[in-house]
């Protein structure tokens, strides 16, 4: 299997099950809001509702069974930040799928946790066809089993979390299981400056493949091999824009197809397609301003790293700005004035 972009990747396990194709496309991180992110410049909501719209007409031409969000459908934590026109909208744009959706509540669709899931706007999205995942859970069919992880700030970091219960692995002894899931995970060998776990460190026992969200790059696809067991493990990035990175400067907009097959053997292969969408220069403004001062890039950069770490809420701001790398011409107090700037501004 490669990794990447347009990456495909199968792995097979025995079984003597009839042969069904399931096709489940996923999508990441949104973040929908009516205001648009610090640094973009063009009709924001607009750009992403075209998304969710093409998106329904992937899932038509693709004949797919399943539709799966993973997580920060929205942007904004504080739900008076989001309007009852704009929820209605992506509740309509999703609704007209025609087939199941599965949105994962992300940390910024539950700030305060699952308890709030009726407070905030995500949990006014649901529809007969799409349902948002209140617990951590399985949903089983005699085709499948997917098994949701929602964003847990107690658990962000715990392996175990994330690892199939006793009784989700009994049933992937008969059925193809894909974990999804919102957290800080990322590929093996990568590291970050805030608190994360690799998937290698998670027991895959069981799972068929496991779709993350949180982590905005795109980290490609990868098979991980546990002693006997092959898992894939798939994010294909963001299908939002919110800073001006590195990543967002030159990554495509990619959402991601698995196609399941109860097979001899059990067969799991996945696909990406592009999303047509403009070049990063023509939404993003040349230079990002903070308090009157323009911000580099490679501010913006640390920036949106710290940001990851608070959002995953187990570190605070103080701690993380110890690990601020050094800046030419700029004083290291001005700096951690201007990095606390530029994420109050972005209400990250």
């Amino acid at each position: 299997m490669s990794a990447g972009n347009g990456a495909s990747a199968t792995t097979a396990h025995g079984s003597d099950i009839k042969t069904v194709e399931q096709r489940i496309l996923v999508f990441n991180d949104p973040h929908i809001a009516d205001r648009p992110p610090l640094g973009r410049k063009d009709d924001y909501l607009q750009a992403i509702l075209n998304k969710l719209i093409t998106i329904g007409q992937i899932v038509k031409d693709e004949d797919v069974t399943q539709v799966v969000c993973t997580g920060d459908l929205f942007h904004y934590k504080n739900p008076k930040h989001t309007s009852l026109g704009t929820i209605y909208a992506v509740r309509t744009i999703l609704s007209s799928y025609r087939c199941p959706v599965w949105i994962v509540p992300g940390n910024h669709d539950i700030p305060g946790g699952l308890v709030e899931i009726r407070k905030q706007p995500i949990g006014l999205v649901t529809s007969p066809t799409v349902d948002v995942i209140r617990q951590s859970s399985a949903h089983i069919t005699p085709l499948i089993q997917t098994v949701f992880r929602p964003y847990d700030r107690r658990r962000d970091c715990d392996p175990t979390y994330y690892a199939l219960t006793e009784e989700e692995r009994k049933q992937s002894e008969s059925l193809p299981t894909i974990m999804f899931a919102h957290g800080s995970i990322i590929a093996p060998g990568q590291t970050r400056p805030y608190p994360h776990i690799t998937i290698d460190q998670i027991d895959l026992r069981g799972i068929t493949a496991f779709c993350s969200g949180h982590i905005h790059e795109d980290l490609g696809t990868h098979v991980i091999r546990q002693s006997t067991w092959m898992c894939g493990f798939i994010n294909c990035g963001a299908l939002a824009r919110t800073s001006r990175t590195d990543a967002n400067m030159t990554r495509e907009i990619q959402v991601t197809i698995l196609s399941v097959k109860q097979d001899i053997p059990l067969e799991f292969s996945s696909r990406s397609i592009v999303l047509d969408v403009p070049p990063a220069e023509e939404i993003f403004h040349e230079q990002v301003v903070v308090a009157g001062q323009e911000v580099p890039d490679s501010i913006i950069e640390f920036a949106e790293s710290v940001a990851q770490g608070l959002q995953a809420e187990t570190i605070d701001l103080d701690t993380l700005l110890q690990s601020m790398p050094e800046f030419p011409d700029i004083e290291r107090d001005e700096l951690r004035t201007i990095v606390r700037h530029y994420l109050e501004e972005a209400q990250v």
